[in-house]
């Protein structure tokens, strides 16, 4: 079908290098363990992208982790080989393999799918030219008949055209997995038993620290994408950086993806979160801190005490993801999958804001938010190995709908979002913050929901927020340094900043 000479060998060399085991130590086989579970996600795809040969040593190498729970060194590859029937084709891979291995990298898991991806391209293309050179061949003259003998030579332009739908269709219909009655029945059966284990662990339901949404809906909850709503300074990202330090407080993993600050700035306003949950009276704010106006017992405070005690407490279970310069949707996607997939998986993502990606420039943005947004939804119910998250992003609202939510005692409604339709179809929950000079001036925030898929919408609600540190809900607090301890609840604020200037 193609001519194998052609295709670069080296992605999949790069692959069977991360999958051979370089010593006995735990941190190797704790690598090749990881890499073993990607191949089982992958095999599909690599069935399909791989020659005869390298699907042969891929299935030597899965048969003898299997068996003894771990995978081969180099030296035990030429055994298992040798050991089996017709092995030159392998051993001769083995030998451009050991021509090559000098100059590959030592990879993990996380690096193996842009190995793939190169291979998937390079066989794509092979794959391509060698079916349009079979078409122009069946133009200019005759070939066999794919079919058998029994059929007549192929010749002509209408033969080509024929021969080009023909193997167009066996490419699509073969680039996913066959699905059956069994696989279906066996992935319902592990999406089951995943989801009764998350729910007797207390993982499935997310506290969000703020008593509106948790008292009506119950929580955040795995496998739904949820959108926070309002208009401009009206405390979407205040609401959804409180939900993402309550719920890593109570024990959930987090992982919180800055796109409109950077990590430093987003670090430092959960700091002062904390600051403000262990002694709601301390003035410490997050433009005090990044421009340096602390007093030095407020820095003192800061960074001897709430720091530690943050990194103990919220800070164990709150991975603040840096992207960089590349915030497109592939990058975003590929950290959430990374932290959704390791030993410690995430339950909560927060992306702040998912609207604000790169996108490419003219009409085709529009298309492309559109794509992501739906790219997003599947990840919330399937990431993890089908377990889901829970991802949380604010929404900017258009300044219609902040004047319909104003005629409407601070009610939103989705028709408010801002361009992205797409939102109100894909959104399991739509929460909406709702703020006027007198209820700021009073310390407060209006929270309800304009959509919930669970229940009924939850009627606006008066919540107090923080105005120095934005922490939205009853910031009350908590003994310090409780590793497991519940959302703030202690009645005695300890007196860190009892001596800050007011």
């Amino acid at each position: 079908m193609y001519d194998e000479q052609e295709l670069d060998k080296r992605p999949f060399f790069q692959i069977i290098h991360a999958m051979i085991r370089e010593d006995a130590t735990e941190e190797e086989q704790e690598r090749t363990h990881h890499v073993m579970e990607w191949v089982h996600k992958s095999r599909y795809t690599l069935e399909r992208v791989s020659l005869p040969e390298e699907k042969r040593l891929f299935g030597e190498l899965v048969a003898y982790y299997h068996q003894y729970g771990s995978t081969p060194t180099r030296d035990i590859c030429t055994q298992i080989v040798t050991s089996k029937q017709r092995p030159k084709a392998i051993l001769d891979l083995l030998d451009d393999y050991d021509k090559q291995a000098d100059q590959l990298k030592s990879l993990s898991h996380l690096d193996l799918d842009m190995q793939l991806d190169l291979r998937k391209r390079d066989f794509e293309v092979r794959r391509l030219v060698t079916i349009l050179a079979n078409a122009k061949m069946i133009t200019m003259g005759a070939v066999d008949n794919p079919k058998g003998k029994d059929h007549p030579q192929l010749s002509g332009t209408r033969d080509a055209l024929t021969y080009i739908m023909e193997w167009s269709s066996k490419v699509l219909m073969s680039d996913e997995p066959t699905v059956t009655a069994d696989t279906l029945a066996e992935q319902m059966i592990a999406k089951y038993a995943a989801t009764a284990e998350d729910e007797r662990t207390g993982r499935r339901v997310i506290k969000t620290g703020i008593s509106a949404i948790d008292e009506l809906l119950g929580g955040l909850r795995r496998g739904e994408l949820n959108g926070v709503l309002g208009y401009t300074g009206q405390r979407k990202s205040a609401t959804t950086r409180t939900i993402a330090y309550n719920a890593a407080r109570a024990g959930h993993r987090v992982l919180y993806i800055p796109l409109e600050s950077s990590v430093g700035e987003e670090l430092t306003a959960q700091w002062v979160m904390h600051a403000h949950v262990l002694d709601p009276h301390c003035t410490v704010s997050t433009n005090k801190v990044l421009d340096a106006r602390l007093s030095r017992d407020e820095e003192r405070a800061l960074f001897n005490e709430v720091g530690p005690d943050f990194g103990q407490t919220a800070g164990r279970n709150l991975i603040i993801a840096d992207v960089g310069r590349d915030r497109t949707w592939e990058n975003i996607k590929r950290a959430i999958e990374r932290e959704t997939n390791s030993d410690y998986p995430v339950d909560l993502v927060v992306i702040d804001y998912l609207t604000l990606v790169t996108l490419p420039s003219g009409w085709e943005a529009k298309e492309r938010m559109v794509s992501i947004i739906q790219d997003a939804k599947q990840l919330a119910l399937n990431a993890g190995s089908g377990r889901g998250v829970s991802i949380v992003t604010p929404i900017q609202g258009s300044r219609k709908g902040y004047e319909e939510a104003t005629a409407q005692d601070g009610a939103w409604e989705t028709t408010g979002i801002f361009m992205h339709s797409e939102l109100d179809k894909s959104l399991d929950n739509c929460f909406y913050v709702y703020t006027n000079d007198e209820i700021s001036a009073g310390g407060a925030v209006k929270v309800g929901s304009c959509k919930a898929r669970r229940g009924a919408n939850i009627p606006a609600t008066f919540v107090d927020i923080n105005p120095t540190s934005g922490f939205v809900g009853a910031a009350k607090p908590t003994a310090r340094g409780d590793r497991n301890a519940p959302l703030p609840s202690s009645s005695n604020p300890l007196a860190y900043f009892d001596y800050m200037e007011v």
